[in-house]
């Protein structure tokens, strides 16, 4: 009983303790980004909206997804470069604003190619914001403590994962699918708004013209074994990804989850991320580690597919594979900003984390091709083992990477 006491201490110290030396501003940005993500619905529930709404077949489902993708893929680019040109701010608010508009007309487009070009346009506009938010977060942030400022907007996030899947599959099968898109343009457009009021325009472009640096920033593109790097996380997120892609359809069609049960299940994962990431991450920041936490939590997703594969009863699995799912998240990918911020200088900053955005993009093309497809041919049990290789790829990967970032370090340092 007593060391139980002390654990539990333990963490109420450290979940305390995480939380302290971040400026306001993160404070600011990351509830900027629960109001977003709040209601950011229509990812989360995109293949069901395909399948069960539109009647589309997986492979066409299968084929509209990615455009998603293509989509996050051009405003990761495009996201990147505008923050090193005109500032942050400039591209978060505009971002939010009119990705939150163009998300209202997505209910009126029910062809097939209509659909795939509509979806491929919100994309571009919406996922512009990210790389400008990580150099914003990267910006604002200690060098000590940048990865607890990676976390508090993952919280932020993740509490809006938890928030929005929940309210959302109770609106699809409530209501009606088209209210997602009303409530996530609504809420895009509330985050901008609360950014325009909350972190002063005119105070962001005295400090960018302040701290504009004189040199040229590095080229992340042209940076061989950070390349190397994001490869090889690209394919370990090509497989998670399929939380959001192949999970769903798998826990309604082999489980019997409803909709409104599908999004209980992906809020549980935000919630879990919420209340455990900030300590965690506080925990292993310390250690001053950045490679083995992440292959360690990439690892742990692995080993959930394994468990849909080996456990028959249906809570059961649900249960373990959200909690290896969730604590692998957890441990991974706070570290890929992190490595990718400390990597860039400051004059590239937006590049690299547009680049980092980038491969998360390129996941979200390449996750449904090898997801409802593959997993058609392939058999829903024969996929998880699939899964669980391509991640463990990754892992040994990154690995490799590793000892290459240890070198280049340690020649910078006989350079200099």
């Amino acid at each position: 009983m007593v060391k139980t006491e002390e654990n539990k201490n333990l963490f109420q110290r450290l979940f305390i303790d995480s939380f302290k030396g971040l400026s306001k501003d993160i404070w600011l940005l990351s509830v900027m980004m629960l109001i977003n993500r709040s209601g950011s619905l229509v990812l989360t529930f995109l293949s069901l909206y395909l399948t069960q709404e539109l009647e589309m077949s997986k492979y066409l489902a299968g084929v509209v997804i990615p455009f998603y993708g293509l989509g996050s893929l051009a405003g990761s680019f495009l996201g990147g470069w505008l923050a090193d040109r005109i500032g942050n701010f400039k591209v978060m608010f505009f971002s939010l604003i009119l990705g939150g508009t163009s998300l209202f007309g997505m209910p009126y487009m029910t062809n097939f190619y209509m659909v795939c070009i509509w979806i491929f346009i919100c994309a571009t506009i919406l996922d512009m914001l990210r790389p400008a938010l990580w150099a914003e977060v990267a910006q604002r942030s200690d060098e000590d403590n940048v990865t607890r400022g990676v976390s508090l907007i993952r919280m932020a996030l993740n509490l809006g994962v938890f928030i929005g899947p929940a309210v959302g599959g109770m609106i699809a099968y409530n209501y009606g699918y088209d209210w997602l898109f009303i409530i996530d343009g609504m809420t895009c457009i509330s985050a901008g708004m609360f950014l325009w009021f909350m972190l002063n325009p005119k105070k962001e472009k005295a400090m960018a013209e302040e701290e504009t640096p004189k040199e040229k920033g590095k080229n992340p593109y042209l940076d061989f074994h950070y390349l190397v790097f994001l490869i090889f996380n690209l394919i370990a997120l090509s497989a998670f990804f399929q939380i959001i892609i192949v999970i769903p359809v798998y826990f309604k069609e082999v489980f019997g989850l409803n909709e409104s049960q599908v999004g209980w299940f992906l809020g549980a994962n935000g919630l879990i991320i919420t209340i455990f990431e900030m300590p965690i991450i506080y925990y292993l920041e310390k250690t001053k580690a950045s490679f083995k936490p992440m292959m360690a939590g990439y690892a742990m997703i692995a080993f959930s597919f394994l468990v849909l594969w080996v456990v028959v009863h249906p809570l059961t699995a649900i249960v373990f594979f959200l909690l290896l799912n969730c604590f692998g998240e957890i441990i991974s990918f706070p570290f890929i900003s992190t490595i990718s911020i400390k990597r860039a200088d400051e004059a590239s900053m937006g590049n690299y984390m547009g680049a980092t955005t980038v491969v998360f993009s390129l996941a979200l093309i390449i996750s449904p091709l090898i997801g409802l497809p593959v997993a058609e041919f392939l058999g829903y049990s024969n996929y998880w083992i699939f899964s669980f290789v391509v991640v463990m790829i990754g892992v040994v990967g990154i690995k490799w990477t590793q000892s290459r970032f240890d070198e280049d370090e340690a020649l910078n340092i006989c350079q200099a």
